[in-house]
């Protein structure tokens, strides 16, 4: 359900990002999607809105999917990269 707030997929999303609740609907226009595009993403919603062992599933799923864009996880990998593009020899 993550992939319905979160514009990015992720592989560790799992079957929300990949057009069932789970995939996504890949539009290069601006129309709006139709209702039979949309309909698996409303039944989910529904679902969540109904369903309080789903909705606990899924919100633990999306928490945990969410740590690996935790500023602490990521800083370490931003500064590695930046420290060899800096160290790096771009004249060469």
């Amino acid at each position: 359900m993550c992939e319905l707030f979160n514009r990015k997929p992720t592989a560790s999303a799992g079957d929300l990002t990949s057009a069932e609740p789970g995939q996504r609907i890949p539009r290069s226009d601006r129309l709006v999607p139709s209702a039979e595009e949309m309909a698996p993403w409303i039944d989910t919603v529904i679902r969540l809105w109904d369903d309080a062992t789903f909705y606990e599933h899924e919100r633990r799923r999306c928490l945990a999917a969410a740590e690996a864009w935790r500023p602490e996880r990521l800083l370490p990998r931003f500064e590695e990269f930046f420290t060899q593009v800096i160290g790096a020899d771009v004249c060469s």
